[in-house]
């Protein structure tokens, strides 16, 4: 009798473990990207929420990325603090938490910081009537003069000045009630930068950068750079290497602070930061991601813009996770600077172990051979990332991607989509 009833709890466990929801692939962390604007309709359903996740878990993800608020500066969620979309009945954010919690998948929360809204478009936050954001938005500073980026339309988002304290409290606000409210397991900070070269010339970072250099600033902004006639390349002025360690530091810090209000709140949520991995061409958006253990100023392209300073500007050591973008077409050769692989071979040197660092691939750039990129960036990598999960479907690269997790991690099993 004891001997049956042993077997009988025996199949009943064995049944039990069968038919729970199996969990996603362990290994290293592998995320899938969901853009805010460009899922926007196709996650209007909750089914479609968790039909993607099946196919994302089936195909060896553990972790997704999920953006709630995207270049036009409105929230996908019910915010409190900052406007937000009200074409839902239902949380967004909430549902794919528990959806993708129950099938054993992390997820990310991601945002952008310093947007306010479409120039293009004349859409969102920074153009509403009487917005508190008017007058807190970059200047350009182009050959053709001051331009204001609320009306430049070659940019993809108009963006808040990232050096007032105003905007980065506005910032600070949604960062601080997302942590707080949502069971989230990380946090990406999307967009944490300048626009580019061009920004900000404002009065208001005139007087900042004259605080940081301890005087002011006789010829503004020609002491920065000025315009051969052609219109480029730049020419530099008498602070031009300044500036960019002055812009880097605002970013630096303001990374610091953001990991510093999450970390305050949930200890164990993951700061994130992806940027470009060709940190040569990026220094004009602030966005220096090495160890400040790095000497960035001896390293070759730097000569013209980098000072000895800006090395103490890198903020590695300020995130849990760096998501390399190593956005290349070529993928293997480690004596090709366009390859990916030498992409993440660099991206090594730059960190220093400081941080997690996993890479980051462009799925519209590997129709063709997404496994091959997939695997370098699991192979040689802490971990993978792929945007966006529109051109996954698009391109209907799941298997592909399967295999490279396959290739790359042998003894995972991955669990496959339930019918």
């Amino acid at each position: 009798m004891k001997l049956l009833l042993s077997l009988f709890i025996a199949a009943a466990t064995l049944l039990s473990a069968c038919t729970q929801q199996p969990q996603a692939a362990a290994g290293k962390p592998k995320y899938l990207w969901f853009d805010a604007s460009a899922n926007y309709q196709r996650f209007m359903q909750r089914d479609s929420i968790d039909y993607y996740l099946d196919k994302a878990r089936g195909a060896g993800f553990n972790n997704v990325v999920v953006d709630v608020r995207g270049v036009d500066g409105e929230a996908l969620y019910p915010s409190q603090v900052i406007p937000h979309k009200n074409d839902r009945d239902w949380d967004y954010l909430e549902y794919f938490i528990t959806a993708a919690h129950s099938r054993g998948m992390k997820v990310m929360v991601g945002t952008t910081i310093f947007t306010a809204g479409s120039p293009r478009l004349k859409r969102g936050p920074a153009y509403y009537e009487n917005s508190p954001l008017k007058g807190r938005t970059c200047q350009l500073y182009l050959p053709e003069g001051m331009v204001c980026n609320d009306d430049y339309t070659n940019d993809v988002s108009t963006f808040l000045i990232p050096s007032m304290p105003e905007n980065q409290e506005y910032a600070l606000s949604f960062i601080k009630e997302l942590t707080e409210r949502y069971d989230i397991d990380g946090y990406s900070l999307d967009y944490c930068r300048y626009p580019g070269v061009a920004s900000d010339f404002s009065e208001f970072s005139r007087r900042d950068f004259e605080k940081y250099l301890g005087h002011e600033v006789e010829n503004w902004p020609e002491d920065i750079y000025t315009f051969p006639k052609e219109g480029w390349p730049l020419t530099p002025g008498k602070y031009y290497k300044q500036w960019w360690t002055y812009r880097s530091k605002v970013i630096s810090d303001f990374v610091a602070q953001a990991t510093q209000t999450i970390k305050s709140i949930k200890p164990h949520v993951e700061v994130s930061y992806w940027a470009a991995g060709w940190i040569y061409g990026v220094y004009g958006n602030g966005q220096n991601w090495a160890s400040p253990r790095h000497a960035l100023h001896r390293d070759p392209y730097t000569d013209v813009w980098c000072e000895k300073e800006y090395m103490t500007t890198g903020f590695a050591d300020k995130i849990d996770i760096f998501m390399l973008g190593a956005y290349l077409n070529h993928i293997f050769g480690l004596d090709n600077p366009d390859s990916i692989e030498y992409s993440i071979r660099r991206a090594h040197n730059l960190t220093k172990g400081d941080c997690t660092m996993l890479s980051s691939i462009y799925a519209l750039n590997h129709p063709d051979n997404m496994e091959d990129a997939a695997y370098v960036c699991l192979r040689d990598s802490e971990g993978l990332m792929v945007f966006d999960i529109c051109q996954v479907i698009q391109f209907d690269l799941w298997d592909d991607i399967s295999r490279a997790i396959e290739r790359a991690e042998p003894d995972i099993i991955i669990p496959q989509q339930e019918n």
